[in-house]
């Protein structure tokens, strides 16, 4: 495997136009709701491994380009400042403004999410809706002990319910009243993220978008990411409920949505109701949508897995010539031969005018060119 610049920037380019075509593919409904929500995740995780992996394998082609690129690429490994041995390029001082912009960025995110947490175990403990909350959940604390680790918490710092923390996860409720049906909904969504391990995805795919900061199609697949969590969350609830079921679950999402309007979220939560309004209808027909075409997920997994590897089938690789080697250079045509002279060294003719003497006329790049005895003789081959 080889890791260059050129490899990264098509590994970049290549990577960015995935991530176009999920989100088209993503915006249509009629092919959203065809599709299993874990194959569409599949698919993210597959074109993050592209921007990941920006190298070279051993089936890697070059494919060479001469416009633009070749003047782009020239501009990155332009030599910036000479140090003993070590020479520094335009990309060593790209990459190291690169990596401390990562740095901050993760360190600002960690404190900030350290503070929040902080500050939510501060609350008083609501013991009342903390034992509401159990008994409501009751049968499911009773079939998994996993869950039995969860703490509900209460808070005036937040404006709709959702779960934090990795290893001691806690959902947190705004301090608003709440019925038992909607408590029921809530907490059920809540736990489905736990089930799912979604914490931990929207951990990785928030530190990608903190490396990659600089990307915004990066940021368009992670707010993609976050969309397809909640809806597969949905649809995994409500299967077995009722059309008034879903249509008190979506009230309960309205309503929380309304109190939560121009409010802000820490990043790394999973809320139960913080999208726009737009998503809200989203997430609306997709919980009426019951059909789920299995031939159209296994396609689209074999379609997912043909791309990723076709991108790692080539890299951009810049090709020019500069003035001075154009001037000197010629190109073999048709009309070009070889002739052995009569002081016994042979020459290289095009259209007719003499350009050299060719040293190796058994050469791979003459197999295709006639060869001359002289004027008079005719052809040798």
């Amino acid at each position: 495997m080889i890791l260059s610049v050129t490899s990264f920037f098509t590994a970049i380019f290549l990577g960015n136009l995935l991530i176009i075509f999920l989100y088209i593919f993503c915006s249509r409904k009629k092919y959203l709701y065809r599709f299993s929500y874990n194959i569409l995740l599949f698919s993210t995780a597959l074109i993050l491994c592209r921007f990941l992996i920006p190298v070279e394998l051993p089936f890697t082609k070059t494919v060479l380009l001469t416009k633009l690129y070749p003047s782009f690429i020239r501009y990155f490994r332009l030599e910036i400042w000479h140090f003993a041995s070590y020479v520094i390029h335009t990309y060593d001082i790209l990459v190291f403004i690169w990596g401390i912009g990562s740095i901050y960025r993760i360190h600002k995110l960690w404190k900030q999410y350290k503070t929040f947490t902080a500050a939510l175990y501060l609350q008083p403990v609501n013991i009342s809706l903390a034992n509401r909350c159990k008994k409501i959940l009751s049968s499911e604390l009773s079939t998994d002990n996993t869950l039995k680790s969860i703490v509900i918490l209460q808070s005036c710092f937040v404006s709709s319910p959702f779960i934090t923390g990795f290893f001691k996860p806690a959902i947190v409720l705004p301090e608003i009243n709440l019925t038992d049906a909607e408590l029921h909904y809530i907490l059920s969504h809540e736990l489905q993220h736990f089930k799912f391990h979604d914490m931990f995805l929207k951990l990785n795919i928030e530190i990608i978008a903190l490396i990659f900061w600089w990307n915004p199609f990066i940021h368009l697949l992670k707010n993609q990411v976050s969309n397809l969590l909640e809806l597969r969350v949905d649809t995994a609830i409500s299967k077995n409920w009722n059309d008034k079921q879903k249509t008190e679950y979506l009230q309960c999402l309205a309503n929380i949505y309304e109190y939560s309007i121009n409010r802000k979220y820490q990043q790394l939560v999973m809320g139960f109701s913080k999208q726009s309004d737009d998503f809200i209808l989203v997430r609306a027909d997709s919980l009426f949508h019951e059909e789920k075409a299995f031939l159209h997920s296994v396609a689209l997994t074999m379609l997912s897995i043909v791309l990723t590897l076709v991108s790692f089938s080539f890299v951009f690789e810049p090709y020019s010539v500069t003035p001075d080697v154009e001037k000197n250079s010629f190109a073999l045509t048709d009309g070009s031969y070889i002739m052995l002279d009569t002081d016994g060294k042979y020459y290289l003719y095009v259209e007719n005018k003499r350009m050299g003497i060719v040293t190796d006329p058994d050469a791979e790049n003459f197999e295709n060119i006639k060869f001359y005895n002289n004027r008079t003789e005719g052809i040798i081959r």
